[in-house]
């Protein structure tokens, strides 16, 4: 069973033009979980079954909230074997690719490497900031991917159990990072796939300078983490 997860806020015409398109790629019992932020989603539009809508109740939960109650459905209620975490503007094609490659590879956790194209990007600073926090991530936590921040990955269940979720603290975007991380101190085996450069067709980004610099703050965080973990470990 495979089943994909999608946080969204204001996303309703993406989704619109996104969801038919993976429905056409799932099996009958495969799911797609969306875990909605926006408070006057409208669940009704969806109508298929393998659609699990998770709209806001009180307040804004944040990204990072969404994503971690989404992957927990996922793992433990549905227990789905493989686990898509993809945007609401990542290609359908790419979905058929990660969910292939998935089953003929073993790995953990398969994360996307986006192929840049300044035709399409636009804006040299998202590939500017993606390359900082790669090189921060990759030289004070030791993650060793590409793109650490980085939202299409396929996960396997197996190792989704393991994880300490009452540990994982990350409201934001930052929560990429702070998965990464627990995953290699789970010793998971991480394999990159690439990806199409893309851009959206309906809704705005969400990400901006507030969130890039939240994953400054992140890294920093993390890396007393780290530090702390590794001499705890040497005792």
């Amino acid at each position: 069973m495979i089943s994909i997860v999608i946080c969204t806020y204001k996303e309703q015409k993406t989704l619109s033009f996104l969801l038919p398109q993976l429905l056409k790629l799932l099996n009958r019992e495969d799911r797609i979980i969306l875990v909605d932020d926006t408070k006057d989603f409208e669940t009704q539009i969806f109508q298929s079954s393998q659609i699990l809508c998770f709209p806001v109740v009180q307040k804004k939960r944040g990204f990072g909230e969404s994503l971690k109650q989404g992957l927990m459905i996922a793992t433990f209620i549905l227990q789905s074997d493989l686990i898509v975490q993809m945007d609401a503007d990542h290609y359908p094609s790419d979905v058929n690719n990660l969910i292939s490659f998935g089953t003929s590879h073993e790995a953990d956790l398969i994360i996307g490497r986006e192929m840049w194209n300044k035709k399409i990007l636009g804006k040299e600073y998202r590939r500017f900031s993606s390359e900082i926090a790669s090189f921060l991530s990759r030289h004070l936590l030791g993650l060793n991917v590409h793109q650490p921040t980085c939202g299409f990955r396929l996960y396997r269940k197996e190792i989704l159990e393991q994880v300490n979720w009452k540990k994982i603290k990350s409201k934001k975007f930052d929560i990429e990072i702070e998965l990464l991380w627990n995953l290699k101190r789970l010793d998971a085996s991480v394999i990159e796939m690439e990806i199409q450069s893309h851009k959206r067709r309906h809704d705005k980004s969400k990400q901006g300078i507030r969130q890039k610099i939240t994953f400054l703050f992140m890294i920093a965080r993390m890396t007393r983490k780290d530090l702390y973990a590794r001499l705890h470990d040497h005792i």
